[in-house]
């Protein structure tokens, strides 16, 4: 397209771009950046499905970009023609995602991942009479990265890659359908978190560190810079470690989270970390979390699992690091740890601890 035809979808682009770069609307539109710079320079209209796409994207009515792009209004209606569901049917799914919620906190992985596979199921049956409804496509998205969360847990972490994989790819072409940036890049820090779990720690923090200019909302953040965190640690990067932390700290005293059990989770990473990069605060850190797991998490689901799990495990990397030849003492919280995790199905931690025990005791 001649870019002296084109000038005003070159003008809406330029103007409506933002923060985003030609890259990474790219990523969200499913097409090369070549596709992208020739829309910006007016060389190339996009094809229709792509532009109700980047309308999204750029968060711009998709019936004045396709006037702008001289396309017939009504060809975009038809994209429309199946978006609108009963709110009843949205609160219903979303009161699910809830209870699914608790009872993955609470450590009912199996009862949480056929309630989230049932629900994957609904949504999907409703996806087919309202298949653009932007609401429906959230939801299966984030039920998506739940369950890629619960296997985070439970597998082994050459199975965890193994059976994410497939989640993940749908997130990131879901989230490039409904233009959520957020979305896209969170399953990017998934695939970084795969790797902290591969003991692959500098591929980890280069994924993590691509994702986090997109990752926005606080509990989100949370998490990711959490994993960013113990990878500087053990690669013992200090100054990089200091950076991260400060804005944890930063994040959780401004309160704006949703979610405690982030933050213990958060503290309970930040404690290790500053046992295997020998800083002094680990004890208070480490307080601080077994504070929030006490006051804020188990008054709502009596206990948690993979929180007393973590919280046990940095316990024991203190006392190795301030009492070593409390053998006894190791002993008993690593057993403890063991129990819980063969209790509650959480294999890679029971050949964690014991590695830990068989290598100090």
């Amino acid at each position: 397209m001649n870019p002296a035809l084109n000038q005003e979808l070159r003008c809406i682009l330029l103007k409506k771009q933002g923060s985003l770069s030609q890259q990474t609307i790219a990523d969200l539109c499913g097409v090369s950046q070549a596709t992208v710079s020739g829309w910006f320079s007016g060389y190339k209209r996009p094809r229709l499905s792509h532009l109700v796409n980047l309308a999204r994207v750029i968060g711009v009515d998709p019936i004045e970009l396709a006037k702008a792009a001289n396309y017939n209004p009504q060809e975009v209606y038809k994209l429309y023609n199946n978006s609108q569901i009963y709110p009843e049917d949205i609160d219903f799914a979303k009161n699910n995602l809830k209870s699914i919620s608790q009872l993955h906190i609470s450590g009912n992985n199996t009862l949480a991942l056929n309630m989230l596979k049932e629900l994957l199921d609904w949504i999907n049956i409703k996806l087919r009479q309202f298949s653009s409804s932007l609401e429906l496509l959230d939801l299966k998205a984030n039920l998506l990265l739940d369950m890629v969360n619960i296997y985070n847990e439970i597998l082994l972490p050459k199975d965890f890659m193994k059976n994410s994989g497939k989640f993940l790819e749908e997130v990131e072409n879901i989230s490039r359908t409904i233009g959520n940036a957020e979305l896209f890049y969170m399953a990017g820090f998934m695939r970084g978190d795969g790797k902290y779990l591969l003991s692959d720690y500098a591929s980890s923090a280069h994924k993590i560190l691509v994702c986090l200019d997109y990752i926005k909302k606080v509990d989100n953040r949370l998490w990711a810079l959490r994993t960013l965190a113990l990878d500087y640690a053990y690669l013992n990067e200090l100054s990089r470690f200091k950076k991260v932390y400060n804005e944890i700290t930063g994040l959780i005293e401004d309160g704006n989270f949703k979610h405690p059990e982030i933050v213990c989770m958060t503290y309970e990473g930040l404690g290790r970390a500053q046992v295997l990069l020998r800083l002094s605060d680990d004890i208070n850190i480490l307080n601080n979390a077994w504070s929030i797991y006490k006051n804020r998490v188990k008054p709502i689901v009596k206990c948690s699992p993979i929180l007393e799990i973590g919280l046990k495990r940095s316990m024991i990397e203190i006392i190795l690091k301030t009492q070593p030849n409390e053998s006894s003492l190791l002993e008993k919280i690593g057993t403890n740890i063991i129990h819980i995790s063969e209790q509650f199905s959480y294999p890679r931690y029971v050949l964690k601890t014991q590695e830990l025990l068989k290598k100090h005791l």
